[in-house]
């Protein structure tokens, strides 16, 4: 029942996607560089949110599902990252 703000960095940090636990957030931010990416973050505050899949390449968070598996667009393709392994492309187009 206790608000509390989360100091996520960069001038634009949305969307946004609850994990499946409820303890983390992950969302598209422009905090280390021009490009937006996607960064996880603890609600409780503790630790420095860090990019996910570092890329040079717009990412927009499109899901977190109950198994973990975070799924993100990146540049007209749809990527998946699962809680053990490592990012990689699920969907690619040569469109946006």
């Amino acid at each position: 029942g206790v608000s509390q703000g989360l100091n996520t960095g960069g001038f634009s940090n949305w969307p946004m996607e609850w994990s499946p636990d409820g303890d983390s957030i992950a969302f598209a931010s422009d905090r280390d560089q021009a490009t937006k990416n996607i960064y996880p973050m603890a609600v409780d505050g503790s630790g420095e949110p860090e990019r996910l899949a570092p890329s040079d390449r717009l990412q927009e968070i499109a899901s977190w599902s109950s198994e973990g598996v975070i799924a993100w667009l990146e540049a007209g393709d749809i990527w998946a990252l699962p809680p053990d392994g490592d990012p990689a492309p699920f969907f690619t187009s040569e469109a946006d």
